[in-house]
């Protein structure tokens, strides 16, 4: 868990990710597309953890969370794409408190390199 103001160690991983196969002149990919086009479909108090398996697979990671309004299980999605012109990567959080589905954080984030002049 980071704390206000520090960066969650998987933004640096992927950030160094990219650098280095950026380097290289290697394209990469990693996990597998999260599918939050399906989060509909889950019911925030309803869905059992076997609902969320079966609507979004299996998670690339489970933890924990401290929240202001209490603790909960933390399920992880993500993926990561890129090349030597940059990278792409998409992370999903599934929430889940008391065995049952309570909400997501969704992001998308892309970075093209560019050479320095």
């Amino acid at each position: 868990m980071s704390r206000a103001g520090e960066i969650p160690i998987v933004v640096v991983l992927a950030a160094a990710l990219t650098l280095t196969f950026a380097s290289c002149s290697t394209s990469f990919t990693y996990g597998t597309q999260p599918k939050v086009a399906e989060l509909a479909k889950l019911q925030r108090g309803v869905s059992t953890p076997d609902d969320v398996r079966r609507t979004l697979g299996d998670p690339r990671g489970k933890g924990a969370v401290r929240l202001s309004i209490g603790s909960a299980d933390l399920w992880f999605y993500d993926y990561g794409e890129g090349d030597s012109s940059g990278s792409r990567v998409k992370y999903l959080m599934v929430f889940m408190r008391e065995n049952a589905y309570d909400g997501y954080l969704w992001f998308d984030a892309e970075t093209t390199l560019r050479a320095r002049e």
